[in-house]
């Protein structure tokens, strides 16, 4: 399970909680992942004012969609949550953000560059697609004896804020599918061993 505190602003805040009962808070409304029963629950507290109540469904909605998740929904309203706190008191609270692959569409995005000609001299180093950063990262795996060697992108997250420019020994590609782009992808210069 995962425990998300709703701002007014409608953004969710990742709450790092041993219990639910933790969490709880008549002041608050809580977006609450059951990854076992495939739920999301949004619990309103008491005192919760009517723009967070507002927000919550908005944001429960925006973090299904951002993690690829098709669950159900249900509102439990702090006077009526003691029957549904019995059912989730043993649940284990994870202490970190429950780590989703990639939806299709951006897999396929990423596989279209990993197996395109990059431009000569030049290598994929990066890729934006939507609205996540992906770097390449260098894997080794043995079998059987032989050490084998791949690349491929990896998420970054938390991604420092600002503009950057970047250097010369950069060149990017767009992604153009039916007239609109779906990825940029930044190679580097080949350096010279």
């Amino acid at each position: 399970m995962e425990v998300y505190d709703v701002k007014e602003t409608g953004e969710v805040e990742f709450l790092n909680v041993n219990t639910i009962k933790d969490a709880l808070d008549p002041k608050k409304v809580l977006i609450i992942l059951d990854h076992d029963k495939k739920y999301v629950y949004i619990y309103v507290g008491k005192e919760a004012n009517p723009r967070l109540k507002f927000s919550s469904a908005r944001s429960s909605r925006m973090l299904l969609q951002e993690r690829n998740l098709s669950y159900r929904t249900k509102t439990i309203d702090e006077e009526d949550a003691e029957e549904w706190l019995k059912s989730v008191a043993d649940k284990v609270i994870r202490s970190t953000i429950r780590e989703e692959p990639p939806p299709l569409e951006i897999l396929k995005i990423l596989r279209k560059i990993e197996s395109s000609e990059p431009i000569e001299g030049y290598e994929n180093d990066a890729a934006v697609i939507k609205t996540k950063f992906y770097k390449i990262q260098e894997f080794t795996s043995s079998i059987m004896g032989k050490t084998q060697t791949s690349k491929k992108f990896v998420e970054v997250r938390n991604l420092p804020e600002g503009f950057y420019l970047l250097p010369n020994k950069y060149k990017v590609k767009l992604i153009i599918e039916k007239g609109k782009v779906v990825g940029v992808n930044l190679l580097k210069e080949k350096s010279e061993d």
